[in-house]
C-alpha cells in the first residue's frame, strides 16, 4: 500500500496477458486441460468469498449497518474496517485468475469488455479507497453481499468443470439476476447511508463507487438481455421456421 507500483504491475501484467500475450500464445495451440486446477481454484474462491461474508458481518456488528464513521476520522476507530477492506482487495486480486483460466481454455467469448472491466475496477477502486483513507462502513454491505453472490457463482463454476454436472446447472442465468439485485441493493444502501449517516459531504470515491455501480447495472443488464432474452427469441424463431418448413414439405409431398 505504500506505493502504487505493486498493484499497477499486477494490473498491467493482467491486461497484457489476457488481452494480448495469452491469446497470441494459445492461438495455434489446443485448449489446456486445467480441470483439476479449476476445481481447486473454485473451491478456494468459495472459501475466500465465505470469509469475506464473515468479515463483513463483523464490520456491521462493530460499526452498524449505516455510516457511523467517516473518512478522516481517527485511524484507531476504524482499524477493523481498514483491515477488512484490505482483505477484500486481496480477494479481488486473486479473482483476476478467472480471466487467465478463460484464456488458457480458449474461452475467448468470456474475455469480454464487461468481464475485464469489472475485475479491473474492483481492484483499482478498492486500492485507491484504502490509499486515500476513503473507506465507509457502508462498504461492509457491499463486501458482504458481493461475497454471498460469489459463493454461489464460484460454486457454479466449480460444478461446471465436470461435464457430467452441466445438465444440472440450469440456474446459470439466475446468477446474473442475483448480480443485478446485488448492484441495486448496494446503490440503495449507499444513498440511504449517506442520507441518515453523519458524514456531511459526498466523497469523490463514494461518487466513483456509485458511478461504477450504475455502469455495472447497464453492462450486466445488456449481457442478460443479449444472452438470455434475445438468444431465446432467436431459438424460438428458428424452431418455428423449422416447423413451417417441415409442414410445407409434407404438403408438397
Amino acid at each position: 500500500m505504500s506505493s502504487p507500483m505493486p498493484v499497477a504491475g499486477i494490473m498491467i501484467s493482467y491486461w497484457l496477458f489476457v488481452l494480448k500475450l495469452g491469446p497470441m500464445y494459445m492461438k495455434s495451440r489446443e485448449p489446456l486441460q486445467v480441470m483439476k486446477y479449476l476445481v481447486a481454484y473454485n473451491i478456494f474462491q468459495v472459501f475466500v468469498s465465505f470469509n469475506i461474508v464473515i468479515v463483513a458481518i463483523n464490520c456491521m456488528r462493530t460499526y452498524g449497518i449505516f455510516s457511523s464513521i467517516c473518512p478522516g476520522d481517527p485511524v484507531e476507530s476504524k482499524m477493523l474496517l481498514t483491515s477488512s477492506c484490505y482483505t477484500f482487495l486481496l480477494a479481488k486480486i486473486t479473482e483476476l485468475l478467472d480471466t487467465v483460466f478463460f484464456v488458457l481454455k480458449k474461452n475467448d467469448r468470456q474475455v469480454s469488455f464487461l468481464h475485464v472491466y469489472h475485475h479491473s475496477v474492483a481492484v483499482i477502486v478498492t486500492w485507491i479507497a484504502l490509499k486515500l483513507d476513503s473507506v465507509y462502513p457502508s462498504v461492509a454491505i457491499l463486501g458482504g453481499i458481493n461475497g454471498m453472490v460469489h459463493v454461489v457463482m464460484y460454486t457454479y463454476y466449480g460444478l461446471s468443470a465436470f461435464p457430467s454436472m452441466v445438465k444440472y446447472l440450469w440456474w446459470k442465468k439466475y446468477i446474473t439476476t442475483l448480480q443485478l439485485v446485488q448492484f441495486f441493493t448496494i446503490i440503495a444502501h449507499h444513498f440511504v447511508s449517506y442520507k441518515i449517516g453523519r458524514c456531511e459531504e459526498f466523497d469523490i470515491l463514494f461518487l466513483a463507487v456509485i458511478f461504477h455501480l450504475f455502469l455495472f447495472v447497464c453492462l450486466f443488464l445488456d449481457f442478460y438481455i443479449k444472452t438470455y432474452i434475445q438468444n431465446k427469441n432467436m431459438k424460438t424463431d428458428l424452431g418455428s421456421n423449422s416447423n413451417c418448413n417441415g409442414q410445407n414439405k409434407i404438403k408438397q409431398n
